[in-house]
């Protein structure tokens, strides 16, 4: 009896310890192929973390210990989107624009901005027409990078439309100062704005800034559809501080353009966000009507959307 308990917890070990060598084994051998998978697809891709410049014909990012093929992605996807951002805003002519990528947690881009939040992705300066500041930011989880040798460039290209609506329609602003003589050139603009703080200068309110440079982005956050369920009722875009002007700035835009057409972006920008001057309205007035437009959007946006409630794109 005993011998036979014996033989059993003995060919119990034999089978355990046949296990770990094979689970050691396959473990070793699916390590090696990952690594094998990531250098060989960074060879292909070129998809190494280095530093110089990545020219086109109307951008040039210059980029600094992130991988050389998110530069050149960032760079194309901007030369696309580039006429159409600008023809939304009635700009005929942009400056060559110079996007400077900067690694994840970098000093020089929080030196570089002011104020900046710890969550920044990207900013650029209204005195400073031709620059835009980005953060390059993994979005896949290190897991992901280590089985594909990618990360999520979606979010990084939508962050650099975004910036460069910002710099569209800083130039729409330089432009009409420059009709109306308020300054004779680009460095005068950078001056007064930087040390005069003329009114030609003055920034503009921040949810329609961010809000029309969301729009232009096409990027709608989970959390737009997640929180706009219970707030369908009480959104007032003019008021809106903090995250809501990204949650809901793309709605902003659709609606403007529903009511006034591409011409309303134009014309509330150069109105520097002044409702009654643009488009005869108050800010009741337009926050009603922002509602009465935004309430269908549920269900579509429900559809469209709905799977992708609870997980974050940022």
């Amino acid at each position: 009896m005993i011998s036979e308990i014996v033989r059993a917890l003995r060919n119990i070990g034999w089978f355990l310890l046949r296990f770990l060598m094979w689970f050691t084994i396959s473990t070793v051998v699916w390590f090696v192929i990952v690594l094998f998978i990531v250098f060989y697809q960074n060879a292909i891709e070129g998809d190494v973390y280095t530093s110089g410049a990545y020219s086109g014909d109307h951008f040039t990012v210059i980029y600094d210990s992130v991988p050389e093929k998110s530069a050149e992605l960032v760079e194309q996807d901007l030369e696309r989107n580039r006429q159409r951002i600008m023809d939304d805003f009635g700009v005929e002519s942009m400056p060559h624009v110079i996007v400077r990528l900067y690694p994840p947690g970098s000093r020089e881009f929080r030196d570089a901005g002011i104020n900046i939040s710890a969550d920044t992705n990207g900013f650029v300066h209204p005195a400073t027409l031709d620059t835009i500041h980005l953060l390059w930011k993994p979005q896949r989880t290190p897991w992901h990078v280590a089985l594909t040798g990618t990360t999520d460039l979606d979010v990084l290209e939508k962050n650099a439309q975004h910036e460069f609506a910002h710099l569209v329609m800083y130039n729409l602003l330089y432009e009409d100062a420059l009709a109306a003589r308020e300054v004779t050139s680009r460095a005068n603009w950078e001056y007064s704005c930087k040390y005069t703080g003329l009114s030609f200068c003055k920034p503009l309110d921040s949810w329609l800034d961010e809000g029309l440079a969301q729009y232009e982005s096409g990027y709608i956050t989970v959390k737009t559809i997640a929180d706009y369920p219970d707030r369908a009722d009480t959104l007032a875009p003019t008021t809106f501080t903090g995250d809501d002007r990204y949650i809901f700035g793309d709605l902003v835009g659709e609606y403007i353009v529903e009511r006034w057409g591409k011409a309303g972006l134009k014309k509330i920008v150069e109105d520097r966000g002044d409702l009654i001057a643009a488009f005869g309205e108050s800010d009741d007035e337009f926050n009603s009507g922002f509602r009465a437009f935004a309430r269908p959007r549920e269900a579509e946006l429900m559809q469209k959307y709905g799977d992708q409630i609870g997980k974050s794109l940022q």
